[in-house]
């Protein structure tokens, strides 16, 4: 059998799996009109450093490093095509598509923090340059989500 993909939905009535091979085709024109989608994200990155000299040849380097990222996304989704509900007492005047109407929002933060500390040590001794260098790196990322989807069932 042989399904053709369209865009635009076809309504038979009464209801019969077998000649109702294109009822659940979505309008992507009322997909778009009957969604309010919002998004916002906010973020921001900086650092800050110090060097300090301990001694002539011994010179200490921290620096902290910050990326944040705040983000709240709402979508609304409402129901439109047919006003049977399909057949459901609870879903009459609904509509079709999306049924049931729903409402999903979800926030979040991601941040990342750098701490980077260096002691960097230099010396001439006669005609040889001896240097060493050590340091340590900390990276946390810590993250927190909030969501919350409605649904209209009634």
């Amino acid at each position: 059998m042989r399904y053709i993909i369209v865009d635009l939905p076809f309504f038979a009535k009464p209801w019969d799996n077998s000649k109702n091979l294109y009822e659940f085709g979505a309008n992507p024109v009322a997909l778009a009109f009957f969604t309010n989608d919002q998004r916002s994200n906010s973020k921001t990155f900086g650092n800050i450093y110090a060097e300090y000299a301990l001694l002539s040849a011994l010179k200490f380097k921290s620096n902290l490093g910050v990326d944040l990222n705040l983000r709240h996304n709402k979508a609304l989704n409402q129901n439109f095509g047919d006003d049977n509900g399909g057949g459901s007492g609870l879903d009459v005047g609904t509509g079709r598509q999306n049924r049931p109407t729903g409402l999903n929002e979800d926030r979040g933060q991601e941040t990342t923090v750098t701490w980077n500390n260096t002691l960097n040590y230099g010396k001439e001794f006669l005609k040889h340059d001896v240097s060493a260098l050590v340091g340590t790196v900390f990276k946390p990322s810590p993250g927190r989500q909030k969501d919350k989807n409605e649904d209209q069932h009634a």
